[in-house]
């Protein structure tokens, strides 16, 4: 089985390099392509302009220089559907291979098929990779050092249940591990991409292949490359991991394969698989009402941290829809660490319209970047829930426990999905470390679960950290899971597993 993935994956790149020569002649010579309505900056899309699909990776945007999706290393994407219509996915799929050249109108139809087939399905090794699990949510690997530097055309595709195609969104994208070949050595250190985590139960329902993995633990976390440290917290606690392994996923060339799938001792239906990173679980009840952070660094430095409110309808693969809005106000802008190398702020979340709020809070540099080491942010609450034109008070406090005696300018962050797009409000703070202060001291979550933080209404306890607290087991709803651009990191490619 080693060297059939290999030379599936040398017929492949062959494949993709002499597809322009084939696919030029049925590409008609056409008005350039226009970007429709909810497509967002460096995508383009074909189908049902009321049903939108959202990449949720939040470094993985179009660069400044040449609008283009830089990728590097090895990763999950995930995608979420959104919109009226957005109940009616069942299946999002991967595409890839050589860019279309501009100025091809790639939304006309083309042929008599029902749904019609677009201009991609000429150039693009169609649905390579799959997902048709909506329970867990939307997320595929990509493996970028699969193939060789240099630029690709990618897609992702949304069908319903009956196998209708109702929506794709195209994109270039740059893969840059510095690497000419697929068999050159790689290099953990050009990898640029954060290692986005997967949290279950809050991104899906703990269902499949993550439910065996995780062997009857209420919480299950997977990332898919090496990692150098992880934290996870519960409503503010601090969580106990155990290393699990991760379930095996598609490791092959092999397009997507039927549905329903061929037997296995058809040729078609082999596979290479294997696990493609790390995994944790955590021993105890997780409930609907519960907050977990995720903080999650790779070999190479990158930082992850992602926030999921288990019963948070905005968090699915499949969403409904909305446009909030909402300001934040701090009591003060400056403020000095005391003689504990600590400062706090009092802050205030409000929504401005009817539209509630879910949204993720984060503390930053000014330009957007993790906090420097030493700082150690504590956020209460660090998942605001709110209903429309409502109040929310709570606190942010720094600590310089190893840091450099000085001045640092940060911000708060409020990270939300408006639409298809994921927005932030931001407040700018400046604390000033005069002293530093000891280590920080986290409330150790219990296996019975730790009462949630108050996330809506009034003020916030601002000193107490949440007492454990026996909660009854609740099963978590699922929301699903993934978005959108996985098209873009189209060469990496990396692979999601298929079920058979």
């Amino acid at each position: 089985m080693a060297a059939r993935p290999l030379a599936l994956l040398a017929a492949l790149l062959l494949l993709a390099s002499v597809m322009p020569a084939l696919a030029q002649p049925a590409l008609p010579s056409l008005a350039p392509t226009q970007t429709l309505a909810g497509a967002p900056s460096g995508f383009k899309r074909c189908g049902d302009e009321n049903l939108v699909l959202v990449f949720l990776n939040p470094d993985l945007t179009p660069h400044p220089d040449d609008n283009l999706i830089h990728a590097t290393g090895t990763f999950f994407i995930q995608f979420q559907a959104r919109g009226d219509r957005a109940l009616q996915v069942e299946k999002f799929t991967f595409s890839f291979g050589q860019p279309l050249p501009d100025g091809i109108d790639v939304c006309q139809s083309i042929g008599q098929g029902v749904p019609p087939a677009w201009v991609t399905d000429a150039a693009y090794i169609k649905d390579y990779r799959c997902d048709t699990t909506v329970e867990d949510g939307f997320f595929v690997p990509i493996d970028t050092y699969n193939v060789p530097d240099g630029q690709y055309g990618a897609a992702v595709s949304a069908y319903d249940k009956d196998g209708n195609e109702l929506v794709r969104y195209y994109t270039k994208a740059i893969v840059e591990n510095g690497r000419s070949s697929p068999n050159d050595p790689r290099d953990p250190t050009t990898d640029k991409v954060i290692p986005w985590p997967m949290i279950l139960p809050g991104d899906g329902t703990l269902s499949g292949p993550q439910q065996d993995a995780a062997k009857g633990a209420g919480l299950y976390i997977e990332v898919a490359e090496n990692t150098s440290s992880i934290q996870a917290f519960l409503n503010g606690a601090l969580l106990q991991l155990k290393n699990a392994t991760p379930p095996d996923r598609d490791d092959d060339v092999v397009p997507c394969l039927p549905s329903p799938p061929l037997p296995p001792e058809s040729s078609e239906g082999q596979m290479a698989s294997k696990p493609w990173g790390n995994a944790w679980t955590w021993d105890g009840i997780i409930t609907q009402e519960d907050v977990v952070k995720v903080r999650v660094v790779d070999l190479n430095g990158n930082v992850a941290e992602k926030v999921v409110h288990i019963g948070d309808p905005t968090i699915g693969g499949r969403v409904l829809g909305g446009n909030p809005q909402v300001d934040i106000a701090l009591d003060e802008a400056v403020k000095e660490s005391d003689e504990n190398g600590t400062a706090m702020w009092h802050v205030t979340y409000k929504t401005l319209s009817e539209q509630g709020l879910h949204a993720d809070v984060f503390l930053q540099t000014k330009d957007g970047k993790p906090l420097p080491p030493g700082l150690e942010p504590r956020l209460r609450p660090n998942h605001v829930q709110m209903a429309g034109l409502e109040e929310l008070h709570g606190t942010v406090q720094v600590t310089g426990t190893n840091a450099t005696l000085g001045t640092y300018d940060l911000q708060v962050v409020v990270n939300f999905l408006n639409g298809e797009t994921r927005e932030q409000k931001t407040a700018p703070l400046t604390f000033k470390l005069t002293q530093k202060g000891g280590a920080v001291n986290d409330t150790i979550a219990g296996k019975g679960g730790v009462q949630a933080e108050q996330t809506r209404g009034t003020d916030i306890n601002q000193t107490a950290a949440p007492p454990p607290a026996a909660a009854p087991a609740k099963k978590s709803p699922g929301p699903e899971t993934p978005l959108m651009a996985a098209g873009l990191l189209a060469a990496a490619l990396l692979v999601r597993r298929r079920r058979a």
